[in-house]
């Protein structure tokens, strides 16, 4: 017996409007759905990108062990500053950045250096400085799904590439 069933049996009056209600808010979202799974494929591909590095990135000392989110972080031995190595399952984009927490005097320091960092970096950054925030921001992004399998591996390597530039380059100027 389903619950409009059993309610007329005893006699109530059941509002329809309220038992769609009811009917929709029970079911997932499709994004609830995949959450699990994303996460997964996040934790695997991050570890990769450890893997990856571990071997490849001479300037990195140091991969953590990596988690079930879309960043993961690294370390370049100045606490002010730190490198993040993001996906973004949605919009389909990785980016590398460098990000700087409550010093928009480094900001402003490397922005007065930018032609020579860029240079360095042999790659064009954005420059966010977040002036409504705390924080700002060297970025470079790129297209690629981190979930498709055909183009998983080179994006594996084109993070730990940026990164380890990042990592070469930023502390001369910091």
């Amino acid at each position: 017996m389903g619950a409009e069933e059993l309610a007329d049996a005893a006699g109530l009056d059941v509002d329809d409007a309220a038992m769609a209600a009811r009917r929709k808010k029970g079911k997932l979202s499709v994004g609830a759905a995949s959450r699990p799974f994303v996460k997964a494929a996040q934790l695997e591909f991050f570890g990769r990108v450890r893997d990856y590095g571990l071997v490849n990135a001479s300037n990195i000392a140091t991969w953590r062990k990596p988690r079930p989110q879309h960043w993961y972080d690294v370390g370049i031995g100045d606490n002010r500053g730190q490198i993040s190595l993001m996906v973004n399952s949605r919009k389909k984009i990785v980016t590398a950045l460098f990000w700087i927490n409550h010093d928009k005097d480094l900001y402003a320091q490397l922005l007065a250096q930018r032609e020579a960092i860029e240079s360095d970096l042999g790659f064009a950054l954005e420059w966010d400085d977040k002036p409504e925030r705390k924080a700002s921001k060297l970025v470079i992004s790129r297209h690629g799904d981190f979930l498709d399998e055909a183009q998983s591996q080179e994006l594996v390597e084109w993070l730990v590439t940026m990164g380890d530039g990042f990592a070469r380059v930023l502390p001369k100027y910091l």
